[in-house]
């Protein structure tokens, strides 16, 4: 699920399906975005995934154990 998807998630929904409260899912991505800033500020290729759907699929991941072909 993208993380413009999860917006429209109940509080219960969104711990469901992260595993975190949305407040603790602000600031783990408040702290890659940051570190994200700082190794993008020399330069480089721009990623395919936004900061946001990164982080949104490394939970999914750990708790449903999928083959990444279904990410």
């Amino acid at each position: 699920m993208r993380y413009e998807e999860t917006e429209k998630l109940t509080e219960g929904q969104f711990l469901r399906l992260a595993g975190v409260k949305k407040a603790v899912f602000g600031k783990m991505l408040a702290v890659l975005q940051a570190a994200h800033a700082l190794k993008k500020a020399r330069g480089g290729r721009p990623n395919k995934l936004s900061v946001e759907n990164t982080l949104m699929a490394a939970p999914e991941c750990l708790r449903e154990y999928r083959a990444y072909f279904h990410i």
